[in-house]
């Protein structure tokens, strides 16, 4: 076989030396086929979640059982030991992937659950990392109910060094100019936003207003991110625009609203703006 190096290794990784073949059999067969099923039912629970479910693609976590129980030359103990290397890995895979759908990932959920482990981490280690902790990973603001009147999204020029015209999406909260109970939340929801910004540069902020376009803040240039974080009054957000079925955060905004219900995000048809969209729907 052409795997030798690679079967030595993993024979040295799951402690097999001079074992004989049955007892490697018997050792891990009964793993595999544990983790094989254990994956297939994170499968059933994750796509039985939604009636439909573009973004998961259940063959990536797929064990297929390739070796048998009565061959014991190399290519066979190799083919076992991968399986079992691969059952371990996907099962992991697969376990934060279902998190990750039923999981809260509202803002004061995430910052509990990164207050707690930030409490119960280790210090010392932290320290000699340079770093101050656990960061969000992913924040969703559901305003799937919020009144149009509540946001502006524009479409904002500038002059490239080319003398070309480029334009960004830029989103932020407003007031109503008449009571509505989200006009008291406006401050507070500017200052966690800017909160979450400051805890981590790759933090992605998942703005969901119910349409066939969510927006996202992510990777964005330093010059405005510093000057975000840093400037209290500038409230106007650079976003990218997504369709809600991207694999990258469906599974974090599925449950704000039904897929039926979302009409299309016309406002972004309406601006100027030559930002390119790409429906991944049926992208793995």
């Amino acid at each position: 076989m052409n795997n030798n190096n690679e079967l030595n290794e993993l024979k040295q990784s799951y402690n097999v030396v001079d074992d004989d073949f049955k007892t490697i059999y018997n050792k891990f067969n009964d793993i595999i086929i544990d983790n094989k099923n254990k994956i297939d039912n994170y499968i059933n629970k994750i796509t039985s979640l939604t009636l439909k479910n573009p973004s998961f693609n259940p063959s990536q976590y797929c064990i297929n059982i390739k070796y048998n129980d009565t061959d014991d030359t190399d290519d066979n103990i190799y083919k076992m030991l991968k399986t079992y290397k691969k059952s371990i890995n996907n099962l992991d895979a697969v376990k934060r992937e279902y998190k990750d759908y039923t999981l809260d990932h509202s803002y004061h959920s995430v910052k509990q659950r990164v207050e707690d482990y930030n409490k119960n981490a280790n210090k010392e280690l932290q320290e000699s990392l340079g770093t101050s902790g656990k960061s969000y990973g992913i924040v969703v603001y559901d305003f799937t109910d919020i009144d149009i009147d509540n946001y502006i999204v524009s479409a904002n020029p500038y002059k490239m060094k080319s003398g070309e015209i480029k334009r960004t999406l830029t989103f932020n909260l407003k007031y109503s100019g008449s009571y509505n109970e989200f006009d008291n939340n406006i401050n507070d929801i500017n200052n966690e936003i800017k909160d979450i910004l400051r805890d981590c540069y790759d933090n992605d902020i998942i703005i969901d207003l119910g349409f066939d376009k969510i927006l996202v803040i992510s990777q964005l240039p330093m010059y405005k991110y510093f000057n975000l974080i840093e400037n209290d009054k500038n409230i106007f957000y650079e976003v990218k625009a997504f369709p809600y079925t991207d694999k990258r955060y469906y599974k974090y905004i599925y449950k704000n609203k039904e897929d039926y219900e979302r009409d299309e995000f016309g406002l972004l048809n309406d601006l100027d703006y030559d930002g390119k969209i790409e429906d991944k729907r049926y992208k793995d």
